[in-house]
């Protein structure tokens, strides 16, 4: 898969383990003697019963949090007028594991995380869970001061907001915690909307880690709010007892799991007394229906602060017709890693526990700082003969400011040796990336970019790889580096804005023992796409065709990616000679991985005919690329949008990240970028170019390059073929659209449904011997 395609590609879904297993009766009647802290921690015996039980051997009988977690505290807050009483379950973590906050949705509860918690903690030991019970639900109440009444309910987003921040200190203080654990936040629902406020504001600091937002988006969760009353009207009010109400979920399919319904429907209900309805004396503890004056302000600007918190952010949904615009411009930019577990319903972390627990354990693990690896200190390095005296540092917000002694020479790009080099990394390791709170603010997704000004007013940039788990073998990561800084001494000589490199070095060749490049540190901030007015993007599109124009006249010989930095010559990765043998090793290399097992494990068969028709349809994708010329050309690999760096006058100021940089045929050099690319509509299959496309291609028909800007505007079969060469099935509706687009392109099964289109598929393909082996193998 190319790397254009890696930056469209959804997020995958890992082959998960079985579901829990219910729980035996037998396990869940053993208790220990009733005991209560001052802080109110309460483990109770067999004979205080919270909740209800119907006799043992029914399917509807009822689970006690105990078998779920550790504890449960009851957290007093006193404010002028109000005397608050929030209840948590808690399981602490351990060994310096992280802590997973829990806010569940409006009408729910914290026991909506148990089934989900549990498994946490069997793929992750040392994780703790906090999940909340939000005022107003479960067993976290509010009154008056003096106790004897209730308040009217705030359910606000700065109310709520505020709730979770006093709940974690007051957690820590309790508990008797030094300091908070790194903290991964989880909201479902109404507390996906809380917790991306939480994390927005930032009031706990860099302690959160990454935050996960379940099953809520801002578009259609607004769409619901129209109908929302229409639902709470037509389900049921009241319940002859807890089990009738457990029945109901798990037949409504409210809740799909039926031990989560076990264990978090008794909380949402209680025993009116005296009962409006003597039949049915159960009824909900959350009137929802009193909550619709916050409904709006729950989820009006939702997705901005989701995209633009701090941290690491995963979006989980049941079906990814939930994606709005803005999140799914900012997918496609990789600015958030999404799942989508299509089996499950709206309570997915109740539906599919196991494998919700799977994806927030590798969504931490891919963010946990303490899994890097830092090198050990290189205390006696020195940058040359005249730094005689010792150096001072300071840190701002993630800056490391050398304080060069007087006597040393400016720093010229050609002044720059070895050894200052390695000096100015070990200050970096040793007083930056030790430190938690300003790794954290230097962090990118594979490197740690980190500004350093020297006092002559000489400003570098540090870009210094991340060692974790998910991060490519050594000599992969050598290749990258070498890459990267032979293209940007090929950029050096041309016009093209990019930043002059001044030292590198490759991982375990330095005292540093890390992979990095110092380089000239550019001006400017990240281009935003979606908040360009019409006339600034026309500016940014000017500028971008004269890069076009740039890159088309310094042509290669031979394809693929430049290497050997410094020696006076390119030698190319690779490489290739012509289009289709890139191509076709694409297509052949995801069908090989197909057999093996290594790629689309569970959806083999639809992979496999897919690239099969992929590699059967490539003279047809040649034929479109009339403009070649049998010369290739320098491409960057992740044009989304944010490798270009802009001022306030929306001047380029320079273009970045060209890390997976290579040479490609001119066709699919100079096809648009995919900041350009009309999301919706290009997910729809829609084949005609966007607006922004257009206009790009008449701009580089006014500089006289109609080739190029003929392109632009026939790119999009091109563009089709890569994207489903590699493409995520865990986004299968998104995938569908791409490939009815192809289809629609190839003008090849364009009217066939993926359905009668797999039929016809097995068929013609039914001789395939490696068709075959798949039959027999799923």
């Amino acid at each position: 898969m190319s790397e254009l395609q890696k930056s469209f590609a959804k997020a995958k879904l890992a082959k998960f383990p079985a579901e829990l297993p219910i729980p035996s009766m037998d396990s869940l009647e053993e208790g220990d003697s009733s005991s209560a802290s001052s802080t109110e921690t309460v483990t109770p015996s067999p004979t205080k019963r919270l909740f209800a039980r119907p006799a043992r051997d029914s399917p509807t009988s009822t689970l006690s949090w105990t078998d779920f977690f550790a504890q449960e505290l009851f957290l007093r807050e006193e404010t002028n007028s109000t005397h608050i009483t929030h209840h948590v379950y808690l399981t602490p973590p351990t060994n310096s594991g992280p802590l997973f906050v829990m806010h569940h949705g409006a009408g729910s509860s914290g026991l909506s995380f148990a089934t989900c918690a549990e498994a946490i903690r069997k793929l992750l030991p040392t994780a703790g869970i906090l999940s909340l019970d939000a005022r107003g639900h479960g067993q976290t109440t509010v009154t008056t001061a003096d106790k004897n009444e209730k308040v009217p309910m705030d359910l606000s987003l700065e109310t709520l907001n505020r709730d979770v921040v006093f709940i974690i200190r007051e957690t820590q203080s309790q508990m008797g915690w030094e300091s908070l654990p790194d903290i991964v936040l989880v909201g479902h629902s109404l507390g996906g909307a809380v917790i991306t406020d939480v994390a927005k504001k930032g009031d706990l600091g860099a302690k959160v880690l990454a935050y996960a937002v379940l099953d809520v988006v801002e578009g259609s969760a607004m769409d619901a709010l129209q109908t929302m009353e229409q639902y709470l009207s037509t389900r049921p009010s009241h319940f002859p007892s807890l089990a009738s109400g457990i029945e109901w979920h798990t037949r409504s399919r409210t809740i799909r799991n039926r031990t989560s319904a076990r264990v978090s429907v008794p909380s949402l209900l209680y025993e009116e007394e005296p009962p409006s309805d003597l039949s049915k004396p159960w009824v909900w503890r959350t009137n929802l229906a009193e909550t619709k004056p916050f409904w709006e302000n729950w989820f009006i600007g939702l997705s901005k602060k989701f995209l633009e918190a701090r941290g690491g952010k995963l979006l989980l949904l049941a079906g990814t017709d939930r994606l709005d615009k803005d999140l799914m411009i900012g997918q496609m930019q990789g600015k958030y890693q999404l799942q989508v577990l299509p089996e499950a319903g709206h309570f997915v972390q109740e539906d599919q526990p196991v494998k919700t627990a799977q994806i927030l354990v590798d969504f931490y693990k891919r963010n946990d700082r303490s899994a890097l690896v830092l090198p050990p200190k290189v205390a006696d390095m020195q940058a040359s003969a005249a730094m005689k005296n010792p150096h001072r540092q300071s840190r701002q917000c993630g800056r490391v400011i050398l304080k060069i002694v007087e006597g040393l020479p400016r720093v010229r790009t050609e002044d720059v040796s070895y050894v200052t080099a390695i000096f100015v990394l070990n200050i970096l390791i040793t007083n930056v990336l030790h430190s938690r709170s300003i790794r954290s603010s230097v962090m990118g997704g594979m490197n740690y970019h980190v500004e350093i000004l020297f006092d002559d007013g000489v400003q570098w940039l540090a870009r210094i790889r991340r060692l974790n788990a998910t991060s490519p073998p050594p000599d992969l990561r050598d290749y990258i580096v070498q890459s990267e800084v032979a293209t940007l001494q090929f950029l050096s000589k041309t016009n093209v804005p990019a930043p002059k490199v001044f030292d590198y070095g490759l991982h375990g060749q330095t005292p540093v023992g890390l992979g990095f490049i110092l380089m000239e540190k550019l001006p400017g901030k990240s281009l935003r796409w979606s908040l360009a007015s019409a006339e600034q993007r026309r500016k940014v599109m000017n500028q971008l065709a004269d890069i076009y124009i740039e890159l088309e006249s310094l042509p290669f010989d031979t394809m693929g990616s430049l290497d050997q930095p410094g020696t006076g010559h390119m030698v190319l990765l690779g490489p290739y000679k012509n289009p289709r043998d890139y191509l076709r090793a694409s297509v052949d290399l995801k069908l090989s991985l197909i057999m093996k097992g290594e790629s689309y494990a569970g959806h083999g068969i639809d992979a496999f005919l897919v690239h099969r028709f992929l590699s059967d349809s490539l003279s047809e994708v040649l034929l479109h690329q009339c403009f070649d010329d049998g010369r290739f050309y320098r491409r960057h690999a992740d044009d989304k949008g944010d490798h270009i760096l802009i001022n306030d006058d929306y001047d380029i100021t320079g273009i970045i990240d060209w890390e997976w940089a290579y040479t490609d045929s001119k066709s699919a050099a100079f096809r648009s970028p995919i900041m350009l690319l009309p999301v919706a509509d290009f997910y729809k299959g829609v084949n005609s170019i966007g607006e922004d496309e257009s206009t790009f291609a008449t701009i580089l028909e006014t500089k006289d390059h109609h080739d190029l800007a003929e392109i632009v505007r026939n790119g999009r079969l091109l563009h089709r073929f890569q994207f489903c060469c590699g493409y995520d099935f865990a986004d299968w509706e998104g995938f569908l659209g791409l490939f009815q687009g192809l289809r629609n392109a190839l003008n090849k099964d364009k009217y066939l449904s993926w359905e009668l289109w797999k039929q016809n598929a097995m068929q013609r393909y039914s001789d395939d011997e490696r068709l075959k082996t798949l039959l027999a193998r799923y």
